[in-house]
């Protein structure tokens, strides 16, 4: 006997589905044979008639914070979770077999604009993207799923946060491709991503090396994204826990930030910001107290020089 294409696929989905179609809690293994096709081949799931199936497993990728309580979610939070846990590394394993000379790269996309709604997996391709975006073989394949990652990347999780560091290093490691804008609309997301790579820059020599060396508008970015007030007092407070904790580098980062932004900051702002009370240094002991205040002095007083100098 021998059956059409698709036939099988589709007499097991409508199968499955009138079985469970009037349980909630839908088993693991529907997601997992879901999973293997969607990775893989692809042989079903996108089939319209299997789409009665594969809408509801399809559920699963809907993450608690955006679900609609009026639509119907086939799996329990202990199968989410599961899922969650286990998907990236199964996505580590897919991409180490990616070949972005045959259709698996096509196969890889349409799963991953479905999957994306998890941080987890957002984090897990950001890493990714430095590779492919400088491969002239997955170079369109980057850039759609980087736009489609800034548009989904929004929550306060550990995930996204590491995700929006990830996006910030592509600016420096990758040129010539628009990044500032496509980091300036990631920042825009959420107000915590600037404060978040404000910090990431000005507590790393490194980074801010990287950044004054290849891509200073990364500074130019964070900046204009800082939430609404008195940007220079959010900088401010940054150095005045750097002198708190010693920072070694604080004056090399001061002289780095002010020759980027010296046409945007506000000089008055800063010195205020920096001259405020930090109310957590009252916590501490007499000696350090007496360090901060030093430090404090010497980093006023060396900004005060760099601002008066023609060339910062």
């Amino acid at each position: 006997v021998r059956f059409k294409r698709g036939c099988v696929e589709n007499l097991v989905c409508h199968l499955l589905f009138a079985a469970f179609k009037d349980q909630i809690d839908w088993p693991i293994e529907f997601v997992q044979v879901y999973l293997e096709d969607a990775l893989g081949d692809r042989a079903w799931v996108d089939e319209e008639h299997c789409q009665v199936f594969t809408a509801s497993v399809q559920t699963i990728f809907v993450c608690a914070e955006d679900r609609d309580p009026s639509k119907l979610v086939r799996f329990s939070e202990s199968v989410h979770y599961a899922v969650r846990e286990y998907l990236p590394k199964m996505i580590h394993h897919c991409i180490a077999k990616l070949d972005p000379r045959t259709k698996s790269i096509i196969n890889f996309q349409k799963f991953l604009y479905q999957a994306l709604s998890f941080p987890e997996l957002r984090l897990v391709i950001s890493s990714y993207l430095e590779s492919w975006l400088n491969n002239p073989l997955s170079l369109k394949f980057a850039k759609e799923i980087l736009h489609y990652i800034i548009g989904q990347c929004k929550s306060n999780t550990v995930a996204d946060i590491e995700t929006v560091k990830n996006v910030m290093m592509l600016m420096v490691r990758v040129t010539n491709m628009g990044m500032a804008d496509a980091f300036s609309r990631l920042l825009s997301n959420n107000s915590l991503y600037a404060i978040t790579a404000l910090h990431t820059c000005l507590y790393s020599p490194d980074i801010m090396n990287a950044i004054m060396t290849s891509s200073p508008k990364v500074i130019s970015c964070i900046f204009n994204a800082l939430p609404e007030g008195n940007k220079e007092v959010q900088i401010a407070v940054v150095f005045q826990d750097m002198a708190l904790k010693q920072h070694p580098e604080m004056r090399t980062t001061l002289k780095c930030l002010s020759k980027t932004l010296y046409s945007q900051i506000d000089l008055t702002n800063m010195c205020l910001g920096l001259l405020n009370d930090m109310p957590m240094i009252k916590k501490e002991a007499d000696d350090v107290k007496e360090l901060w205040v030093d430090n404090m002095i010497d980093l006023i007083c060396y900004y005060f020089i760099l601002i008066i100098s023609p060339i910062v």
